[in-house]
């Protein structure tokens, strides 16, 4: 038997069991499997004195609790992050809201209408047109 022969039959040995004299020899004669050997047993009495002590019985709902307000924090978060889209959204949809209302708005009254006549690149053209139509509106 070689070292890795002996691990690979030293990982499926369970404790207490009868691991044959090839493997008893080589753990004699081999420095570092007697130390890997010794380390694993340490391990299974480990496992044995920690398997035999008595648990709290409320320590499963301890680590429930813990959970619990975890994922309650994870959802908290999730709902704020919701609300802080959601008021940006509704204050864009608010600013573009007034922009379009502000320009279905605009102003339309005479004045206003020549105004733009004489600011503009035909200035005279229609304008006795439009204070005919606008004489004849107002009656």
């Amino acid at each position: 038997m070689n070292c890795v022969e002996f691990e690979i039959r030293l990982a499926k040995l369970k404790s207490g069991e009868n691991p044959g004299d090839e493997f008893i020899k080589h753990r004699n004669q081999c420095a570092k499997c007697t130390k890997l050997a010794n380390e694993v047993e340490g391990l299974f009495q480990l496992i044995e004195v920690d398997a035999s002590k008595t648990v709290s019985p409320f320590l499963s709902t301890r680590i429930m609790a813990a959970l619990d307000k975890k994922a309650m924090e994870v959802h908290i978060s999730i709902q704020k992050a919701w609300q802080i889209a959601a008021v940006s959204l509704a204050l864009i949809a608010g600013f573009n809201l007034a922009l379009f209302m502000d320009y279905r708005q605009s102003p339309t009254d005479a004045d206003s209408v020549l105004s733009e006549y004489f600011f503009a690149g035909n200035a005279g053209m229609e304008i006795e047109n439009n204070w005919l139509k606008l004489s004849t509106d107002e009656d």
